[in-house]
């Protein structure tokens, strides 16, 4: 039982991040872990979180900004391992818990925006600690980094390029996180067992996920990506509480 419903989880939340770029590991991690526990939750994500992003970027590379994709590995990656080491020594619902406000702050902030309210952030150096931060969230709870897209919507008006070069980051900062997970024997047996049995429908989920991409309005586009940060946000402070 629990194979099918991590597969089905998976499936699903990793559709949403076909379609948008982002997301799949925000709204898999409490569910999932419920499931098997956030100790083979979170090295299962971090590959998946590989595999899709890595099969997007490769496939629609046209679409890659290389200018935003090095800023934001440049500041990201100086946080990556700071949330490496504040996983080994804060407990795993402190880091859950903020992980949730930070989501749903940056969707409310997104929502008012669409509504018409400019929300501009001028200053390079208050948007390079976005990133910063956005490090230290992927390092320490395989997160997606909830603050990058908040970054990239704001660089970033292309739909497909958005999904694209943030499918890019993803690939990176993730592989990052594999490495050290081999060497620390996180990635274990149990662990290549459900990833596994989630590949082909991750697969599956990409296909369908570009192609609904490719159809929907910016503006449908932008208000998914808002409500899958309130929702993730939201679930993920209440399975912690």
């Amino acid at each position: 039982m629990s194979t099918f419903l991590v597969v089905c989880t998976v499936t699903l939340t990793y559709l949403i991040n076909a379609t948008v770029g982002f997301g799949g590991s925000i709204l898999a991690i409490s569910f999932v872990s419920s499931v098997i526990g956030f100790g083979i939750a979170r090295p299962l994500l971090t590959c998946i979180a590989v595999l899709l992003p890595l099969y997007i970027t490769i496939t629609e590379r046209k679409h890659l900004n290389w200018k935003e994709l090095k800023i934001i590995l440049l500041w990201t990656g100086l946080g990556l391992p700071v949330g490496l080491f504040l996983y080994d020594f804060l407990p795993t619902t402190i880091l859950l818990i903020s992980l949730g406000c930070i989501m749903i702050l940056a969707s409310i902030l997104g929502l008012i925006k669409l509504q018409g309210k400019e929300i501009a952030i001028k200053s390079k150096i208050f948007n390079y600690f976005l990133l910063f931060v956005a490090g230290i969230v992927q390092g320490s709870v395989q997160s997606g980094g909830a603050l990058v897209p908040i970054y990239v919507a704001l660089v970033i008006k292309d739909k497909m390029e958005f999904r694209v070069t943030l499918s890019a980051i993803w690939t990176i900062l993730n592989l990052m996180t594999v490495v050290p997970f081999i060497f620390k024997g996180y990635i274990t047996s149990e662990v290549l067992y459900y990833l596994i049995w989630c590949i082909p429908f991750i697969f599956i989920a990409t296909l369908v996920g570009t192609k609904i991409a490719q159809k929907i309005s910016t503006t449908t586009f932008s208000y998914l990506i808002n409500i899958i940060l309130m929702l993730g946000g939201t679930i993920t402070i209440y399975n912690n509480l």
